[in-house]
């Protein structure tokens, strides 16, 4: 997946190069999936093999010598920054440390090492120079994470058109496809990577489209048998697919099951964002702030975390927390809105629609940002923030756009079937 660099000492560069292949490179609301490299589906299992590497970013000995591959990375960038190799491999190490720890910065960081091959970018030199595949995906993954689809998608087809067989922009192009609800591509993107003879992940693919067009117990059948390939040490495929299970189940009504795919998931990877964030949005449904608390711990520094410690905050009576975490939540969300990123849309329409809904105000705010969010972002949890807004304001002409969805789609999600039917519109 990586070339090497062309570096006098060659035998030394390519033992770093090994240890730079299995990157993660996807994130955004949807759960991310781990990277899968070309050439390693099992023969035996068909399941896309993660490596036995060690983590890209950890020191390393060679020769005597500790090696850190992110600072030789920065220093290497340091003394040629117009190349773009170096510049993808350095981002896609930020990208890994934020998935690992969470931490919004190094993704702040990856942005600004290939900032001179943005898009709208116009630096001498470097405007008609042609953008390697590698930088294009760590590009489209950043612009996915921001929810600059748009641009990620492009990138994406850019990358297939010139490898035709690459698995990872595939399979990260589905997963752009079902965030935004467009699932008849979605379907072309299962079958290109069957074709291909990524057999595994055509199949969680297509699981993941069935569960929400229709076929959600077909679909939670597949994830399970899925699931059940997998070895042990396939750590990351394994989240992914117990963090499928598990909204797969709370969507059905399984609350039991829910609830051990959520803990199994946790075990595998205690500080995911991802199933943190579900997990604590079950909780509340289910009135269990408590829990969520003591899931959480602290007040997170990530937003959409805190946000869940705020309302378990509020729910459990404790006021005079609650009012420092709302404090701090309207501050972040007025940066954001400073800085005119829709990002975090649906999280401020929940906070506006927790916090200040007493305001008619905020309840339009809710509403306007809800919107705004449904024209990119089409996940069952997207309809349930809008459909939300949409009680609160008494917008019943606009309830019809979840519904129509709703049954345009086959969409079983018991949450959602029971705010419609309060609303009128089963």
């Amino acid at each position: 997946m990586l070339s090497s660099l062309q570096r006098s000492n060659r035998e030394w560069w390519c033992s770093v190069s090994a240890l730079l292949l299995s990157i993660i490179l996807n994130s955004a609301y949807a759960q991310p999936e781990p990277v899968i490299e070309r050439s390693t589906i099992s023969a035996k299992t068909n399941t896309p093999s993660e490596g036995n590497q060690p983590a890209t970013d950890s020191p390393f000995s060679l020769k005597g010598k500790t090696v850190s591959p992110l600072l030789l990375l920065q220093k290497s960038l340091k003394n040629t920054p117009n190349n773009p190799t170096l510049a993808a491999r350095l981002a896609t190490l930020y990208v890994q440390r934020a998935r690992i720890t969470s931490e919004e910065k190094y993704y702040r960081l990856a942005n600004e090492v290939i900032k001179p091959w943005a898009k709208q970018a116009v630096i001498p030199g470097l405007a008609q120079r042609k953008v390697p595949s590698e930088l294009q995906l760590i590009r489209a993954t950043l612009s996915q994470h921001d929810h600059h689809y748009a641009d990620a998608r492009d990138d994406l087809l850019s990358v297939i058109r010139q490898q035709p067989r690459n698995v990872q922009a595939w399979l990260t192009l589905s997963t752009l496809q079902l965030i935004q609800g467009d699932y008849k591509k979605v379907q072309v993107s299962c079958s290109a990577l069957s074709r291909i003879g990524a057999n595994w992940l055509s199949s969680l693919c297509y699981s993941q489209l069935y569960s929400v067009t229709g076929f959600a117990a077909r679909a939670y059948k597949m994830q399970q048998y899925l699931l059940s390939q997998l070895h042990q040490q396939q750590q990351a495929l394994r989240l992914w697919v117990t963090g499928l299970l598990a909204e797969a189940a709370m969507r059905q009504g399984h609350h039991q099951p829910a609830e051990d795919y959520f803990k199994a998931a946790l075990s595998i990877k205690s500080n995911d964002t991802y199933i943190l964030r579900t997990y604590s949005d079950y909780l509340l449904r289910q009135q269990r702030p408590k829990e969520v608390i003591q899931l959480l711990k602290t007040p997170p520094e990530n937003d959409q975390l805190l946000l869940r410690f705020a309302i378990a905050t509020r729910d459990l009576g404790h006021h005079s927390l609650e009012k420092k975490l709302v404090n701090r939540l309207e501050q972040r969300f007025a940066k954001t809105f400073a800085n005119n990123n829709h990002r975090h849309g649906r999280e401020e329409a929940l906070f506006l629609l927790v916090f200040k809904a007493q305001h008619k105000a905020s309840q339009q705010r809710a509403l306007e940002l809800a919107e705004i969010n449904w024209k990119t972002q089409k996940e069952p949890d997207d309809a349930l923030i809008l459909l939300r807004a949409v009680d609160i304001n008494q917008s019943t002409n606009k309830q019809q756009i979840i519904s129509s969805w709703v049954k345009q789609h086959k969409l079983e999600d018991q949450r959602l079937a029971l705010r419609l039917s309060l609303s009128g519109e089963d």
